[in-house]
């Protein structure tokens, strides 16, 4: 579990400009009051560790919002379809690349909040998954490096009205999908 030490002021302006989470950086910023589910840091970021990857800020998030990642999937999670969860509103996007690419992911919260989830199909140890080649312990999902949230004025073109039932962990979750936007091309 990772914190910051100085909460910011609850602002319903604090998203007007682009925050951002830069995992390759030892400590949070300030606006984010909790992290968990996130592995140590390491140079190009942060691994997922858990089945869900749980940002929690000290402002809640606008009521239309961009949320721009750039990540790489572990290869359990290769072509495999992330939940993303804010204000109330379930998204999914499917990262295809080995390498750090940029998905957009655009969200109208149903409800004001102040949480971003991740769910991870298969958050799997290389331990278990390589065979004995790594002796890594921890449960990998998507390599992190940054997430940047913005306020936005108009509803994502990243949106489609198909309807997609999630099972996970025995509950099922319904989301509109999203298709990620590949900046890396």
């Amino acid at each position: 579990k990772m914190s910051s030490d100085q909460p910011a002021a609850a602002d319903v302006r604090f998203f007007d400009t682009a925050k951002v989470i830069d995992f390759r950086q030892h400590v949070l910023p300030e606006f984010v009051e909790q992290a968990t589910g996130f592995s140590f840091r390491e140079d190009f970021g942060r691994w997922t560790n858990a089945d869900i990857a749980r940002l929690i800020f000290c402002s809640p998030l606008p009521a239309m919002l961009e949320v721009h990642v750039a990540m790489m999937p572990w290869d359990p999670n290769m072509n495999q379809p992330i939940l993303v969860v804010a204000g109330g509103e379930a998204k999914i996007f499917t990262p295809f690349a080995k390498e750090i690419r940029l998905y957009k992911i655009g969200f109208t919260c149903k409800f004001p909040g102040k949480m971003i989830e991740f769910f991870i199909p298969h958050a799997l140890s290389p331990r278990h998954f390589s065979g004995g080649v790594s002796d890594d312990p921890r449960r990998l999902g998507v390599g992190i490096q940054s997430i940047a949230i913005k306020k936005s004025t108009k509803i994502s073109s990243l949106t489609n009205s198909l309807a997609l039932i999630l099972q996970k962990g025995g509950r099922s979750i319904s989301a509109r999908g999203s298709q990620a936007v590949d900046e890396g091309r």
